[in-house]
């Protein structure tokens, strides 16, 4: 079954970030856009245990999934951004890419979104 989050759970920021213009200089960041203009709360798990031993050995780098309620704004050609690691933009640590959106039993209530980097 997959998993639900409660409202107490829901403890994490985060911004989902459209890439407007690509870069067109080497060494110049792409323009992004926040698409809901403000951090959305979510539920976020880091990949633990059998899985992130799965995703090293498969060079995926680090992997979380996070539950949020559910949009029809969010896509695959977004970015997320954890909102404590905003200052890392453009770095290592830089945003996530989505890998996969669930919706949980196709209820339309939450969304499972796996994201690495």
């Amino acid at each position: 079954m997959a998993r639900q989050a409660g409202a107490g759970d829901m403890n994490t920021r985060v911004r989902f970030l459209r890439i407007v213009n690509g870069a067109k200089k080497v060494g110049e960041k792409p323009e992004t856009v926040d698409v809901f203009g403000r951090p959305v709360y979510c539920s976020w798990v880091w990949s633990h245990g059998t899985e992130a031993l799965d995703n090293y050995s498969a060079q995926l780098g680090q992997v979380a999934t996070l539950t949020m309620y559910h949009t029809p704004r969010v896509s695959k050609d977004m970015r997320v951004v954890l909102e404590d690691e905003q200052a890392l933009l453009g770095t290592e640590n830089g945003p996530f890419t989505i890998i996969s959106i669930n919706p949980v039993q196709n209820r339309q209530r939450f969304l499972e979104i796996q994201v690495r980097r």
